[in-house]
């Protein structure tokens, strides 16, 4: 195949058919996004960095974004809704890197508890595979949460379960500024801002 250990693969392609004429293939260059017609979730993203890893420098900007690792936004004024880097990178291998204190022992459980008790705005009852231990059954569960500022998924509250992850340091400081105190509910506009920043989709608004 194309793929290359540490380098990976190209990301897009347009292919040009003509009447009687072989189709002509244009690969787009790593560093700018596909005209996607549809743009994939960040779910998609990063399966395209875990099955076909490759180091740092070579994850383009736009693709480090598309994946939720590169650093969250600053909210804006409109009501935007943040989602969380899940991790730091990743190594050559296509391993996760992190690069954040772990929580003190007290206060995980609070930590977990807010990030359990958000709504659901996504859910699924398939499990992903763990980023950090490859070979155990797929056990990351793949629904999103949101609290009306951010959305997450289910694998930010896995992590930190199951390895220690702290969550985005945004984030993190974001559940401690609400003293750990998770709304029971959002209004349904924002569910849907959430939704849209998830999925990339535009939110539905009123006819």
């Amino acid at each position: 195949g194309m793929y290359q250990p540490g380098r990976g693969t190209w990301l897009g392609a347009v292919l040009v058919f003509e009447p009687a004429r072989p189709p002509v293939v244009e690969f787009v260059r790593p560093d700018l996004e596909p005209p996607f017609r549809q743009s994939p979730p960040p779910i998609g993203f990063q399966d395209e960095l875990r099955f076909f890893p490759r180091a740092e420098e070579h994850i383009p900007v736009w693709l480090l974004e598309r994946a939720g690792l590169a650093p969250a936004p600053v909210p804006t004024t409109d009501g935007g809704v943040r989602t969380p880097r899940i991790w730091d990178g990743l190594d050559a291998s296509g391993k996760p890197l992190i690069r954040r204190e772990p929580l003190v022992s007290g206060e995980v459980e609070r930590v977990l508890a807010y990030l359990d008790a958000a709504p659901v705005i996504l859910a699924s009852r398939s499990r992903g595979p763990d980023a950090f231990a490859p070979d155990r059954e797929d056990a990351v569960p793949m629904n999103f949460r949101t609290d009306g500022a951010w959305a997450w998924p289910g694998a930010v509250a896995y992590y930190l379960r199951e390895h220690g992850v702290a969550p985005d340091p945004d984030l993190l400081a974001h559940i401690r500024s609400r003293r750990f105190t998770a709304p029971a509910e959002v209004p349904e506009p924002v569910k849907d801002l959430a939704l849209a920043a998830i999925t990339g989709e535009q939110p539905h608004t009123a006819e």
